[in-house]
């Protein structure tokens, strides 16, 4: 939805890292804490990349299609509702880990960290300068 490459390419490098650190804390959720924690971890990593996902597309669609604002909000909502009812189901119902869920929610801060270390090229400026 978005027509700027350099906004592209920085939800690219965003989209890119989290999918990276996913196996990354999940995995070592396992190995050092065990299945439970490592379960946890990937519970909140699949809820805060659902919000990451739809949250893009939301915004996407408001700075570009401004007649659709009730509706991006209705959306807004029902992530929010979606997240808690998968994070409830997963602690009550399933009894995973709630450290693991919080280190798996922060993997989207982590990803933030990590991919806006990279450098992006300024518009109007070439990599000759």
């Amino acid at each position: 939805m978005l027509q700027d490459p350099i906004e592209q390419s920085k939800i690219k490098r965003l989209n890119l890292t989290f999918f990276t650190l996913i196996p990354i804390i999940s995995g070592l959720g396992w190995w050092l804490w065990g299945v439970d924690f490592g379960t946890g971890a990937l519970v909140g990593c699949f809820v805060v990349g659902i919000n990451l996902f739809i949250s893009q597309r939301l915004v996407a669609k408001l700075l570009y299609d401004q007649s659709s604002k009730p509706l991006a909000l209705l959306a807004y909502f029902f992530k929010i509702g979606l997240s808690v009812l998968i994070l409830y189901i997963a602690v009550i119902k399933f009894k995973v880990d709630l450290m693991g869920v919080a280190l798996g929610l922060s993997t989207i801060i982590i990803s933030i960290l990590i991919s806006s270390l990279g450098a992006t090229p300024r518009e109007g400026h070439s990599s000759e300068d």
